[in-house]
């Protein structure tokens, strides 16, 4: 666990704070006591507000505190107003969020945008990039995908090469065996609970982006269940928690190469520990590219001169964005960014070319 989690120290992502939520949340579920439901409920809901103002993909959440309101009613029902006003106010300030940066309240949903705002994203590009072929383009190719059953789509995913199969495969194996380890070691209802919330997550993300940074938090968990009935002694629990200090150590000192895991090049060797980062940190970007200052209309931009794909950008001057990718989205949605005043704090607008007009 510790050698996974410390991969976001170089590259930090919404999802770790989602996980170390979902831990909490996990715990203070399962050592629920009849006379602290109430307080439970309400540390276990603020929790889950969180991690759905953080990231959406924590909406499964949700169910925690909807199971306890169900089976304690009675000792919650007083909470319900400050509950929902709470509720209300996430709900509130995620909208604001979604609007600010995007125009629709909902994102990644479209509907009701906020359509006095000249900078709402066109709508035929939020379907793009949420269109299923896009969701599933890390594991299936473009071509593949329109032709492609669901069931080739599992297959492209559990049966290819790297991580991604690696932790599918340890994931649909710990889905199998959790229920038979719950019969005999955790009789308790609220494990089930847990495993069901990760059952709906499973078939959710199947039909959406069945990315494993989605869900292997859940993984975890459950891999450490079945490590708590492997390993009942001390000594074995201590070896294990040592060799993962010493397999930390060994990613953060010692330079490795992972292609065999990963096809992202960027991923495929770590980054290592520097003396000299105890003052100087290293770039936010493994790329070095050069830039060009290039036009378009009333807004000047930086592109990478070369770079593997056109969403990279590196580390260059704002506004910086690959002329590839401007270039992509003016042929095929007919829209190009504009100022959308003097300065860059002001924020952009897609412009529509006389293509579209």
């Amino acid at each position: 666990t510790y050698a996974f989690l410390f991969q976001f120290v170089s590259a930090p992502s919404p999802d770790l704070p989602v996980y170390l939520i979902g831990f909490m949340v996990f715990s203070m579920y399962l050592k629920i006591q009849k006379d602290e439901v109430l307080e439970k409920f309400n540390l276990i809901t603020l929790f889950v507000l969180f991690a759905i103002y953080i990231k959406i993909t924590a909406v499964v959440f949700l169910i925690f505190p909807l199971l306890l309101f169900i089976k304690h009613v009675a000792g919650i029902r007083i909470q319900l107003i400050p509950i929902k006003l709470l509720g209300g106010l996430v709900l509130f300030l995620l909208a604001i969020k979604n609007i600010i940066l995007t125009g629709y309240p909902f994102y990644p949903l479209t509907i009701f945008p906020y359509s006095s705002a000249d900078y709402v994203v066109p709508k035929e590009i939020m379907d793009y990039f949420f269109s299923s072929k896009m969701m599933h383009a890390f594991y299936i190719p473009f071509g593949a995908f329109e032709d492609a059953s669901l069931l080739d789509c599992l297959k492209h995913y559990f049966f290819q090469s790297g991580i991604d199969s690696i932790i599918g495969l340890i994931t649909v194996l710990l889905m199998i065996v959790s229920p038979f380890l719950f019969i005999k070691y955790y009789p308790k209802q609220r494990i089930r609970d847990i495993y069901f919330v990760f059952l709906i997550l499973l078939i959710l993300l199947v039909f959406s982006s069945p990315q494993y940074r989605f869900y292997v938090y859940f993984t975890i968990f459950f891999g450490l269940i079945l490590l708590s009935i492997l390993l009942t002694k001390k000594k074995p629990i201590i070896g294990l928690l040592s060799l993962s200090l010493v397999v930390v150590a060994v990613l953060v000192l010692v330079p490795m190469s992972f292609s065999a895991l990963t096809q992202n090049k960027l991923l495929s060797n770590n980054n290592t520990f520097q003396i000299k980062n105890v003052i100087f940190p290293e770039p936010n970007t493994k790329e070095k590219l050069d830039y060009t200052k290039l036009p378009k209309e009333n807004t000047d931009y930086y592109s990478p001169t070369e770079t593997p794909i056109f969403w990279i950008t590196g580390n260059g001057n704002l506004p910086c964005v690959n002329k590839e990718q401007l270039d992509y989205f003016e042929t095929y949605f007919q829209v190009i960014p504009q100022w959308r005043g003097e300065t860059l704090g002001e924020g952009f607008y897609a412009k529509k070319t006389k293509s579209n007009e």
